[in-house]
């Protein structure tokens, strides 16, 4: 097994020499081979003359850019020429102290973890100021609030990780802001952080330390930005397997179980959908994605005639056993990629609940072939449900707050949904589908996030927790947008076309 040790380098020349010796003077594990990669950063200094001297070094690798990138890209091309099985990140600056590697490495190579940060919170901190470990104490908290980790250190310059760990995380930001977009994107991914206490001595900022405060606030955005910038919404081709959507699904976990069950009655969403829908006589209705059939149902009660397509064979069968004895109703197994119907046949179109279990890039294909079978001055509806900041933001919170039994079934209900949903969306990324379909259209967030009471996850709460929906309910009547970019977890979309 080998460690390559990265370490950007940009005006350091005084330093260099005895950053390099302490480096190569560390005594690693038995069979741990070691490299050691200087990226210089575009150096104005005589940095990469000091660098020179090591040419012949074996150990060593040097590389020069002629014109400063900022270390992230100095981190990337220094990750890309490695030949380890584990990268350690090596400020060139002895602010952290190299004597510690066998204590972080020591975690992969136990195989317990495959990605380590060294802890300046958990070890030895010295020189520095007040106000920096404050920025520090906020950026982990706000970190793993919106997580839900418990990192001690975002900002730690020794980050160590396996070779495929990289492999799996595309880094697009420059400078300093690597710290927390790394960390962010191992978060999302699911890997698991662990920390080890390590030893740090500041330095300041006349002895050569190039964190700035902008630079500082960049990192921080980098927490908030990289929760809502996720490979949830990537353009990608992955597909949800058809067996996940079995009766169990349909009759536990998926919305207005209850109230389907009950004479295929519909639920408080279903019931807003058929009223914006406003169904005439006659008319031509399609339910894309339609799931147990309750919305053809009371479709064709009123006199329209229904098509509803579906790609699971356990939707389709009980959907057909709902409208069993319906003389205008059609289900079709098909692809919402490709309806097979012609230009303009339909006068109604409702897509609810399902644009989230498609990718980003098939749900733009959607809005394009409904918008084709939709006949001039037709409506289309779509709701998709849940919100990701919701989920990102307030879940957290919410689980936080109820007792244990509330939060076991919230916690099973979510872990459904990750089974099936591959694209959740929030305001913007809606905003995002509808400018791409190449489509005019309405985009609201539902005022009642309780869904009228009729949310089961928020019964039989206690006084206080009440209190607290309580509080949000009266926010959101007043329109405070920005709480609806929060707590509201129903979209809408809807247009007639032209």
């Amino acid at each position: 097994m080998k460690l390559s040790v990265i370490i950007p380098l940009y005006n350091e020349a005084w330093l260099i020499a005895e950053v390099i010796k302490k480096v190569k003077a560390v005594q690693l594990p038995v069979n741990i081979a070691k490299e050691v990669i200087i990226v210089n950063d575009g150096s104005t200094d005589d940095s990469y003359d000091q660098l020179k001297k090591y040419n012949s070094d074996p150990e060593i690798k040097i590389f020069n850019l002629s014109r400063r990138k900022g270390k992230t890209e100095a981190v990337k091309l220094g990750i890309k020429i490695s030949t380890g099985d584990i990268i350690l990140i090596q400020d060139a600056d002895l602010e952290y102290n190299p004597d510690d590697y066998p204590m972080l490495i020591g975690p992969i190579i136990a195989n317990k973890s495959r990605v380590v940060y060294g802890s300046r919170f958990k070890g030895t901190i010295n020189g520095m100021h007040l106000i920096n470990r404050i920025a520090n104490i906020v950026s982990n908290a706000t970190l793993n609030l919106l997580y839900s980790s418990k990192i001690t250190d975002v900002n730690t310059g020794y980050k160590v990780f396996k070779r495929d760990v990289l492999d799996d995380i595309k880094i697009t930001s420059k400078d300093f802001t690597f710290e927390t977009e790394i960390t962010a994107k191992l978060l999302n991914k699911g890997y698991k952080i662990y920390e080890v206490p390590i030893r740090y001595t500041a330095r300041s900022k006349t002895e050569g330390k190039k964190i700035t405060w902008p630079k500082a606030l960049q990192m921080f955005w980098g927490i908030i930005r990289y929760r809502f910038k996720t490979d949830n919404q990537a353009k990608n081709n992955k597909e949800v397997d058809p067996f996940l959507y079995s009766k169990e699904f349909f009759f536990t976990c998926n919305d207005g179980f209850e109230d389907f069950q009950k004479g295929y009655g519909l639920s408080y969403i279903k019931k807003k959908a058929l009223s914006f829908l406003e169904i005439q006589p006659d008319s031509k209705f399609l339910d894309v994605g339609h799931g147990r059939g309750e919305m053809l149902y009371h479709c064709e009660k009123l006199g329209a005639f229904v098509y509803g397509i579906d790609y699971s064979d356990t939707a389709n069968s009980i959907a057909k056993g709902v409208l069993e004895h319906s003389l205008n109703a059609q289900i079709i197994k098909a692809d919402c990629e490709h309806l097979p119907f012609k230009d303009g046949f339909f006068d109604r179109i409702f897509v609810g609940d399902l644009i989230e279990h498609l990718s980003f890039e098939k749900g733009v294909q959607l809005m394009k072939e409904t918008n084709r079978v939709l006949a001039p001055g037709g409506i289309f509806l779509l709701h998709t449900s849940p919100n990701l900041l919701f989920m990102q933001i307030i879940y957290p919170i919410l689980i936080a707050i109820v007792g244990k039994k509330k939060r076991k079934e919230i916690k099973q209900h979510v872990s459904m949904q990750q089974k099936v949903h591959i694209c959740e969306y929030q305001y913007f990324s809606l905003k995002r589908l509808i400018r791409e379909s190449n489509i005019k259209a309405r985009i609201w967030i539902d005022n009642d996030f309780t869904r009228g009471g009729s949310f089961r996850h928020l019964r039989n709460l206690t006084p206080s927790q009440a209190m607290f929906i309580k509080l949000v309910k009266f926010l959101e009547k007043h329109y405070i947008f920005s709480i609806k970019l929060l707590f509201g977890n129903d979209f809408w979309i809807k247009y007639a076309k032209e």
